[in-house]
């Protein structure tokens, strides 16, 4: 009845734990025909994602060629509509907006002043969703 029971328990957890394995990911690698692929991530600041971008290519360059990848260069280039400056000013300030107002909200002891705050996270939020990903970076790799 034990073994029944436990089977029973352990089936489903196993199955799910196999489901749940991630599969090979690259959505963002640009095969080449001439063998230098790219890796191109929008980003919100202008440090690259380097491990997301070499994660991409080491799963491509194992499923498509059997190999593994070597960096060739990485490039980080604004290509937002607005000033650079503007862009990296606004950003800033739509995240301070939802921290210091994320913490008012929390933090008050008035119901006015804590919809005061949570009203200025969530515009924060907002904007900062509105402004998007200002930076392209791009991995050129080659698998080996």
């Amino acid at each position: 009845m034990i073994r029944a029971t436990l089977a029973a328990v352990a089936a489903p957890i196993l199955v799910a734990g196999c489901a749940t394995t991630p599969a090979p990911y690259y959505p963002d690698v640009r095969p080449s025909a001439d063998g230098a692929h790219r890796t191109v991530l929008s980003m919100e600041r202008k440090t690259g994602d380097f491990q997301g971008a070499f994660r991409q290519a080491r799963d491509f360059c194992g499923d498509v060629h059997a190999r593994r990848p070597v960096v060739v260069s990485e490039v980080s280039r604004y290509v937002g509509t607005m000033d650079e400056a503007t862009y990296n000013s606004v950003k800033t300030a739509t995240q301070v907006a939802m921290g210091v107002g994320g913490a008012v909200g929390v933090l008050a002891s008035k119901d006015r002043a804590s919809n005061a705050g949570f009203g200025t996270a969530i515009a924060g939020g907002i904007g900062h969703q509105v402004m998007g990903a200002g930076y392209e970076y791009t991995l050129t790799f080659r698998c080996e």
